[in-house]
Formats: structure tokens, C-alpha cells, sequence
């Protein structure tokens, strides 16, 4: 007995379970031989986000001062690298100190006017520039 009772109530539950009607979220519409799949998606805006101008503007100012800068960036190398040449070619100490100080006598009469008129980070990014060049 508890066993007819058990299958008829297990029939009865079953039966339910598969009348339950599930939501689909994707619609279909069948047209001809084909199927479209329809969906609504959430409202998007699509233009330029404010977070994005301003990266866009600190790019852009990192760029000009990249291109005022490059020009003295590319001499400086060249002439640490002609200098450290020369360098190694001296011997004593006091030579290379006397050596030192008309390069950068030299240096300083030739550039020191422009550099002088560099702002601070346009001087950072100059040094940046001469320690990739370089690697020094």
C-alpha cells in the first residue's frame, strides 16, 4: 500500500514539475526558413565620456612637451657620448677634471639660456629622454 501511494504521489509531483512554464529572456521570431533572435539590451550612452577628454588633453600635453624637448634630448646624447670618449682617453684625474669643466662651460654658454626656460616637468622629461638615449 505505502507503495502505490508512494508512485501515485511522485506521479502527481512529477506531472507539475513539467507543466511549469519557463521564461525565456531571448525571443524568437521565425521568418520563412530562418530564425531571428530578438533581445533588448539596457540603455547605453555613446559619445565622449568627460574621464576620457581629460586623459585624452594630459596625453596631448605630455606630447607637446615630449616634441619641444626631443631636439635637445637627441644633442645632449650625442655630445655625453662624445665626452665620455674622450674621457676614456684621458688619464690623470686633473686632466679629466679640466676636460670636465670646458664641456660644461661649453654646454652652459650653448644651451643654458633655452634649458633655463624649460619648466619643471618639460626638464624631467628632458632627462628622461637623455637617460633612455644614453642609459646612463
Amino acid at each position: 500500500m505505502k507503495r502505490y501511494l508512494f508512485l501515485s504521489i511522485s506521479f502527481f509531483f512529477s506531472s507539475y514539475i513539467y507543466s511549469q512554464v519557463t521564461n525565456d529572456t531571448v525571443r524568437t521570431q521565425e521568418q520563412d526558413t530562418s530564425v531571428v533572435f530578438k533581445t533588448e539590451m539596457d540603455e547605453m550612452f555613446i559619445g565622449k565620456d568627460k574621464a576620457k577628454l581629460e586623459e585624452m588633453e594630459r596625453i596631448k600635453k605630455i606630447q607637446r612637451r615630449v616634441y619641444k624637448v626631443y631636439p635637445y634630448a637627441k644633442l645632449a646624447a650625442e655630445n655625453l657620448k662624445i665626452m665620455n670618449a674622450n674621457m676614456a682617453k684621458l688619464k690623470t684625474e686633473k686632466e679629466k677634471k679640466k676636460y670636465f669643466k670646458i664641456v660644461e662651460n661649453y654646454l652652459e654658454n650653448e644651451f643654458g639660456d633655452r634649458l633655463k626656460k624649460f619648466s619643471r616637468k618639460e626638464g624631467q622629461i628632458l632627462v628622461k629622454l637623455i637617460n633612455r638615449q644614453t642609459g646612463v
